[in-house]
């Protein structure tokens, strides 16, 4: 093969490479196997056009080879190694949401706790156990707890001890 060819094939390895490496990293934000598949192949071929058409002398293709290998995988480790920081770094997402949350709030019983019942806290019906004694319908309470789905209440005390007109 003439000198030119193998050039020509030692960039079009490389840029198969480039390719490759492209198509591996969109399949991790896409999701999409025919993406990672065409990446991978690509990569392969790549690799395969890049070394075996390398134009340097055979004393410094092995630091070709090694060389394009540890940058090809610098690349990928490092970009998934941000990737995953910057998760972890993010605040957890709007749609996920504790039990636990309700610990601490205000509620309603909806039905006399008498241990078991029902209360309203945060807009949402809970199945709750009164921690001491009964509980009427309709008294205040206030979550001191969450036991699988189960709120652990209390009676709500009056602010400043008076009630209400």
């Amino acid at each position: 093969m003439e000198a030119g060819n193998d050039t020509t094939l030692f960039v079009l390895g490389a840029v198969l490479l480039g390719i490759g490496l492209a198509l591996v990293v969109a399949e991790i934000f896409l999701g999409v196997a025919v993406v990672g598949i065409l990446g991978a192949i690509s990569l392969i071929v790549g690799a395969i056009f890049f070394i075996d058409n390398s134009p340097a002398d055979s004393s410094d293709a092995a630091y070709w080879t090694i060389g394009t290998i540890v940058a090809v995988v610098v690349v990928i480790v490092g970009g998934l190694s941000l990737l995953v920081l910057k998760d972890r770094a993010r605040p957890s997402r709007p749609g996920t949401w504790s039990a636990s949350a309700i610990v601490g709030k205000p509620g309603t019983a909806k039905s006399a706790l008498d241990p078991d019942g029902t209360v309203l806290v945060s807009s949402e019906l809970w199945s709750a156990r009164a921690a001491e004694g009964e509980i009427a319908k309709d008294a205040a309470i206030r979550v001191i707890a969450v036991e699988g789905m189960t709120a652990v209440v209390e009676a709500a005390e009056e602010e400043g001890g008076a009630t209400a007109p």
